[in-house]
């Protein structure tokens, strides 16, 4: 079973935009994983605002087994820069069953933001969003970057009902958003349906 699809998952939920000069806030958001029905790992995402910076890193776990034998593993991990809500940097290490991929993404000197990964280095815009899915304006966007491959990702969105929406396009999912936060993720692979459900006894720290 193949979940690269998870990628889109590399990150975290809404912070608030706006924030006391000097103030700090940390925020926690847990996801359970589960594959037509069965748990199979977890999606965790540790957010810190300071001041006008904010920081955000993801912790992601699948594995898969049949008969009691492992037969699909996926780690994630990545860490986010955003200052004044705008990307800063990024970097991610993606190990998708064997197939290993890093991002960096950092500040160009003419004010477009400089991916590197597996693929090469490019340019993108400045006020390109990621894959991450905490932050809701993906909701209105065109194009995203791939927060595994580095790719630019073409998407489409609709909003269905009760706080779901469907993106389709490069990315074929429905995402879930209650009161301006991510909420939940669906999407079917290969006959199989991937759901990530809150579960706060999961977040960062916890014991």
């Amino acid at each position: 079973m193949h979940f690269r699809a998870l990628a889109v998952c590399t990150a975290a939920c809404p912070l608030a935009l706006s924030c006391l000069p000097g103030s700090s806030r940390a925020e926690d958001y847990a996801f359970k994983v589960f594959c037509n029905g069965s748990p199979v790992g977890y999606h965790r995402v540790h957010v810190q605002r300071e001041g006008g910076e904010t920081d955000v890193d993801i912790d992601a776990d699948i594995d898969v087994t049949l008969a009691g034998l492992e037969v699909y593993r996926y780690r994630h991990r990545s860490h986010e820069v955003w200052r004044d809500g705008k990307l800063e940097a990024l970097r991610s290490e993606t190990d998708d069953d064997g197939d290993a991929q890093s991002l960096s993404v950092h500040p160009g000197q003419d004010g477009m933001l400089v991916v590197e990964s597996n693929q090469g280095s490019r340019e993108i815009p400045p006020d390109t969003l990621p894959t991450s899915l905490w932050n809701p304006d993906v909701l209105g966007r065109r194009e995203l970057l791939d927060t595994e491959s580095g790719k630019t990702l073409k998407v489409e969105t609709a909003q269905l009902a009760d706080g779901r929406y469907k993106m389709s396009g490069d990315l074929s999912l429905m995402v879930d958003y209650r009161s301006g936060h991510w909420d939940g993720l669906h999407f079917h692979y290969f006959g199989s349906n991937v759901d990530f459900r809150p579960d706060q006894a999961m977040v960062m720290g916890a014991p």
